[in-house]
């Protein structure tokens, strides 16, 4: 997942989120690596808080089970890392 080479996409969205203090959304089809993306992030702003905002409970699980439950929210599709 994170060790495939990262589209041009997703190095754009890197690089807004290491290089402004502006929020940002993502917005994309199921399967289009969303996922992957939000973990390249996490990593690379270590010192900024990220909120995930997800609108169902599958998609809620999925991001829980692929963040090693650690750092979750509420259950509600709420995930915060401060």
């Amino acid at each position: 997942m994170l060790d495939k080479p990262h589209t041009d996409e997703q190095l754009a969205i890197l690089s807004a989120a290491t290089e402004t203090s502006d929020n940002l959304m993502l917005n994309a089809l199921a399967g289009t690596g969303k996922t992957s993306t939000l973990k390249l992030v996490e990593r690379a702003v270590k010192a900024k808080p990220i909120l995930y905002l997800v609108f169902n409970k599958n998609a809620y699980l999925a991001l829980w089970l692929r963040g090693n439950g650690k750092n979750y929210g509420d259950g509600n599709g709420l995930r915060t890392r401060s």
